[in-house]
């Protein structure tokens, strides 16, 4: 009869319904999980923001007070101290992508015009 036809037809509609109500329940609740997961892995990346920014304001300050008779008298070193020629590989690495030379030599030729230097 045709009544039976309609309930076999919504009884299998309802039973398609309820397997992608529970694949949409599965995927919500990997989702859920991946949005935790991220909100944990932002939250600890702002901690360590927040931890570095004083370390940077120090090292924008530090850099700051440099002028350009200090760079001079650097520049002007013969045998400058082991800190001092650290730096200026560092400054080489970072500034110039320096990946071989980090002599004495070439800083104070990076050093050459210290106002530049300092821009």
């Amino acid at each position: 009869s045709a009544t039976n036809i309609l309930i076999d037809q919504v009884t299998m509609e309802s039973e398609k319904a309820s397997i992608e109500e529970e694949k949409a329940g599965k995927e919500a609740a990997a989702t859920s999980e991946l949005a935790a997961s991220a909100a944990a892995i932002k939250a600890e990346a702002d901690g360590e923001l927040q931890e570095a920014m004083p370390a940077m304001a120090a090292a924008e300050e530090a850099v700051n007070c440099l002028t350009k008779s200090a760079i001079q008298e650097l520049k002007a070193l013969g045998k400058p101290p082991p800190d001092c020629v650290e730096v200026t590989k560092a400054v080489l690495i970072m500034l110039k992508h320096e990946k071989k030379n980090h002599d004495w030599k070439n800083a104070q030729k990076m050093m050459q015009n210290p106002g530049q230097f300092l821009d």
